[in-house]
Protein backbone atom coordinates (compact mmCIF):
# COMPACT_ATOMS: atom_id res chain seq x y z
CA UNK A 1 0.00 0.00 0.00
CA UNK A 2 1.17 3.75 -0.99
CA UNK A 3 1.13 6.46 1.44
CA UNK A 4 0.14 10.05 -0.02
CA UNK A 5 3.88 11.26 -0.39
CA UNK A 6 4.83 8.05 -2.30
CA UNK A 7 6.81 5.75 -0.39
CA UNK A 8 5.10 2.52 1.52
CA UNK A 9 3.10 2.85 3.51
CA UNK A 10 4.37 1.95 7.51
CA UNK A 11 3.09 -1.60 9.04
CA UNK A 12 3.61 0.08 12.39
CA UNK A 13 1.14 2.70 11.55
CA UNK A 14 -1.56 2.93 14.38
CA UNK A 15 -5.04 4.33 14.18
CA UNK A 16 -7.46 5.73 16.65
CA UNK A 17 -11.26 6.91 17.11
CA UNK A 18 -10.68 10.63 18.42
CA UNK A 19 -12.73 14.12 19.22
CA UNK A 20 -11.07 17.27 18.21
CA UNK A 21 -10.81 19.90 21.20
CA UNK A 22 -10.48 23.40 20.20
CA UNK A 23 -9.47 25.29 23.35
CA UNK A 24 -7.97 28.65 24.09
CA UNK A 25 -3.94 26.90 24.20
CA UNK A 26 -4.71 25.28 20.84
CA UNK A 27 -6.21 22.16 19.45
CA UNK A 28 -5.79 18.85 20.46
CA UNK A 29 -7.11 15.47 20.45
CA UNK A 30 -9.09 13.18 22.64
CA UNK A 31 -8.46 8.99 22.39
CA UNK A 32 -8.61 5.90 23.82
CA UNK A 33 -5.44 3.75 23.73
CA UNK A 34 -4.43 0.21 24.49
CA UNK A 35 -2.19 0.91 27.51
CA UNK A 36 0.35 -1.47 26.39
CA UNK A 37 0.17 0.36 23.49
CA UNK A 38 0.54 3.51 25.16
CA UNK A 39 3.52 2.24 27.28
CA UNK A 40 5.66 1.59 23.85
CA UNK A 41 5.05 4.69 22.15
CA UNK A 42 5.24 6.89 25.29
CA UNK A 43 8.81 8.25 27.21
CA UNK A 44 8.85 10.58 29.83
CA UNK A 45 10.91 14.13 29.40
CA UNK A 46 12.24 14.36 33.08
CA UNK A 47 13.65 16.84 34.11
CA UNK A 48 17.13 17.59 34.39
CA UNK A 49 20.12 20.29 33.89
CA UNK A 50 22.56 20.25 31.14
CA UNK A 51 25.94 22.10 32.23
CA UNK A 52 27.96 21.70 35.70
CA UNK A 53 25.70 24.21 37.22
CA UNK A 54 21.71 23.89 37.61
CA UNK A 55 21.04 27.44 36.41
CA UNK A 56 22.71 26.70 33.36
CA UNK A 57 20.28 25.28 31.22
CA UNK A 58 17.37 23.51 32.85
CA UNK A 59 15.61 20.39 30.19
CA UNK A 60 12.44 18.62 30.56
CA UNK A 61 9.26 19.30 32.38
CA UNK A 62 7.96 16.15 34.56
CA UNK A 63 9.34 14.77 37.60
CA UNK A 64 11.81 12.33 38.59
CA UNK A 65 9.78 9.26 38.96
CA UNK A 66 9.19 8.25 42.59
CA UNK A 67 9.23 4.71 42.62
CA UNK A 68 6.81 4.03 46.07
CA UNK A 69 4.04 6.52 44.11
CA UNK A 70 4.30 3.73 40.89
CA UNK A 71 4.53 1.19 43.23
CA UNK A 72 0.67 2.64 44.89
CA UNK A 73 -0.76 2.69 41.60
CA UNK A 74 0.57 -0.71 40.76
CA UNK A 75 -1.29 -2.13 43.64
CA UNK A 76 -4.12 0.04 42.75
CA UNK A 77 -4.27 -1.52 39.09
CA UNK A 78 -4.98 -5.22 40.94
CA UNK A 79 -8.10 -3.92 42.07
CA UNK A 80 -11.52 -5.10 40.44
CA UNK A 81 -12.66 -1.51 40.50
CA UNK A 82 -9.19 -0.02 38.92
CA UNK A 83 -9.59 2.97 36.46
CA UNK A 84 -8.13 6.34 35.03
CA UNK A 85 -10.67 8.59 34.51
CA UNK A 86 -8.55 11.37 33.89
CA UNK A 87 -6.75 11.71 31.22
CA UNK A 88 -2.67 11.25 30.21
CA UNK A 89 -1.53 14.07 28.16
CA UNK A 90 0.97 13.48 25.87
CA UNK A 91 2.82 15.62 22.85
CA UNK A 92 2.97 14.08 19.62
CA UNK A 93 5.74 15.36 17.13
CA UNK A 94 3.98 16.30 13.77
CA UNK A 95 6.17 14.45 12.10
CA UNK A 96 4.68 11.10 13.53
CA UNK A 97 0.53 12.22 13.74
CA UNK A 98 -2.11 12.52 10.99
CA UNK A 99 -5.63 13.62 11.54
CA UNK A 100 -7.89 12.08 9.37
CA UNK A 101 -10.95 14.77 9.24
CA UNK A 102 -13.30 12.60 7.18
CA UNK A 103 -12.61 9.28 9.58
CA UNK A 104 -12.80 11.50 12.67
CA UNK A 105 -9.55 9.59 13.62
CA UNK A 106 -5.96 10.35 14.33
CA UNK A 107 -3.08 7.97 13.15
CA UNK A 108 0.21 7.72 14.35
CA UNK A 109 3.21 6.57 13.01
CA UNK A 110 7.08 6.12 12.94
CA UNK A 111 8.92 8.61 11.05
CA UNK A 112 12.17 8.02 9.31
CA UNK A 113 14.50 11.45 8.54
CA UNK A 114 17.11 9.13 5.30
CA UNK A 115 18.49 13.19 5.05
CA UNK A 116 18.99 13.93 9.19
CA UNK A 117 18.63 10.77 10.54
CA UNK A 118 18.55 12.15 14.03
CA UNK A 119 15.34 13.88 13.43
CA UNK A 120 13.80 9.99 12.73
CA UNK A 121 11.42 8.94 15.57
CA UNK A 122 11.37 5.28 16.69
CA UNK A 123 8.04 3.65 17.65
CA UNK A 124 9.30 4.18 21.32
CA UNK A 125 9.92 8.16 20.51
CA UNK A 126 6.62 8.90 18.99
CA UNK A 127 5.07 10.82 21.86
CA UNK A 128 6.45 12.42 25.19
CA UNK A 129 4.56 12.44 28.57
CA UNK A 130 3.53 15.86 29.91
CA UNK A 131 1.56 14.30 32.71
CA UNK A 132 0.63 10.50 33.73
CA UNK A 133 4.31 9.55 33.61
CA UNK A 134 3.71 7.47 37.09
CA UNK A 135 0.52 5.81 35.67
CA UNK A 136 2.44 4.21 32.66
CA UNK A 137 4.75 3.30 34.61
CA UNK A 138 2.51 1.27 36.73
CA UNK A 139 0.80 -0.09 33.47
CA UNK A 140 4.25 -1.31 32.28
CA UNK A 141 3.58 -4.25 34.67
CA UNK A 142 -0.21 -4.46 34.37
CA UNK A 143 -0.87 -8.11 33.68
CA UNK A 144 -4.78 -7.99 33.77
CA UNK A 145 -7.11 -7.72 30.21
CA UNK A 146 -7.35 -4.89 28.16
CA UNK A 147 -6.88 -1.40 29.49
CA UNK A 148 -7.84 1.56 27.73
CA UNK A 149 -7.00 4.83 29.05
CA UNK A 150 -8.64 7.96 28.25
CA UNK A 151 -5.35 10.29 26.17
CA UNK A 152 -5.42 13.79 25.24
CA UNK A 153 -2.94 14.61 22.57
CA UNK A 154 -0.95 17.56 21.92
CA UNK A 155 0.61 17.71 18.00
CA UNK A 156 4.08 19.66 17.90
CA UNK A 157 3.30 21.67 21.18
CA UNK A 158 6.09 23.74 21.78
CA UNK A 159 8.25 23.49 25.33
CA UNK A 160 6.96 26.11 27.57
CA UNK A 161 3.35 25.78 26.69
CA UNK A 162 3.73 21.61 27.81
CA UNK A 163 5.21 23.54 30.61
CA UNK A 164 1.99 25.15 31.18
CA UNK A 165 0.08 23.06 31.03
CA UNK A 166 2.30 20.03 33.43
CA UNK A 167 2.28 23.15 36.01
CA UNK A 168 -1.66 23.95 35.20
CA UNK A 169 -2.43 20.13 36.07
CA UNK A 170 -0.43 19.88 38.46
CA UNK A 171 0.16 22.60 40.95
CA UNK A 172 -3.96 22.60 41.52
CA UNK A 173 -3.74 19.04 42.25
CA UNK A 174 -0.43 18.63 44.45
CA UNK A 175 -2.39 21.55 47.10
CA UNK A 176 -5.30 19.52 47.05
CA UNK A 177 -4.51 15.97 47.03
CA UNK A 178 -2.92 15.31 51.31
CA UNK A 179 -5.98 16.81 52.40
CA UNK A 180 -8.49 15.61 49.92
CA UNK A 181 -6.49 11.71 50.43
CA UNK A 182 -6.87 12.19 54.58
CA UNK A 183 -10.53 13.23 54.02
CA UNK A 184 -11.64 10.41 51.99
CA UNK A 185 -9.87 7.85 54.78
Amino acid sequence: MRDTNGGVENPMDMEFPCIKVTQPIGTFFVAAIDSKLLCEITCADVERSKGEREVETYLGIERPLLRAHTIEIEEYLTTTDACFPSAIVIVVDGACFEYLETKKSIRLKIYEDKNNPQNSKSRFEIAKVIDGQHRIEALRKYKGDTFQVNVSIFVSMPLPSQAQVFTALNLARTKERSRLIYDLF
